[in-house]
């Protein structure tokens, strides 16, 4: 697994990590008057403060029942699909595709491939990648399909940033590193 990272919600200034010289502390931040996540050096690995972001994002987006039948990694799994995943949803059938790990976590109304899904052969001698390419299959944030995020992941270099006020942070096409 390569570097990821965010842009800051205020300033869309790229979170860059600790093997850059522009690495500098960061805050996750937290809704409801919680405290920010102080992050002295980002490794580049998701984690601010002890706290894997992604676990963070599921935690505050899904109910506590459903959390607390989690296992650390299900809910990591589930906070990245909330973060960057996409399923595909069936022009013709209204069926929904998935094929990432612990697509089934998320409900029973999702098929999730468990194969190579570039040469399987799912509908009609198709590949998902062709029933793609036809349109016959069109890709969907998860995060859309099962209605938002009401939390989304907020970073800043100021720990006295608002939550509420800021937009989500985007995801940094420099990775945090480049």
């Amino acid at each position: 697994m390569g570097f990821f990272s965010w842009l800051t919600a205020d300033t869309e200034e790229s979170v860059m990590n600790q093997y850059t010289d522009e690495c500098r502390p960061v805050y996750l931040l937290q809704p409801g008057g919680e405290p920010p996540i102080y992050e002295p050096a980002y490794e580049g690995y998701g984690n601010f403060g002890g706290m894997d972001a992604n676990i963070w994002l599921a935690r505050h987006n899904l109910p506590a029942d459903k959390v607390a039948a989690m296992t650390e990694e299900q809910l990591r799994q589930y906070g990245i699909l909330l973060d960057v995943g996409h399923l595909c949803v069936d022009q013709q059938t209204g069926k929904t595709w998935g094929c990432l790990m612990h697509c089934e976590l998320i409900t029973d109304q999702i098929d999730v491939l468990t194969f190579r899904h570039y040469d399987a052969k799912v509908i009609d001698g198709k590949t998902p990648n062709e029933l793609l390419a036809l349109e016959r299959w069109v890709s969907k944030p998860f995060s859309e399909l099962v209605g938002g995020i009401k939390n989304p992941l907020k970073f800043s270099f100021d720990e006295k940033a608002d939550y509420a006020s800021l937009q989500p942070s985007k995801s940094c096409p420099r990775q945090g590193f480049f």
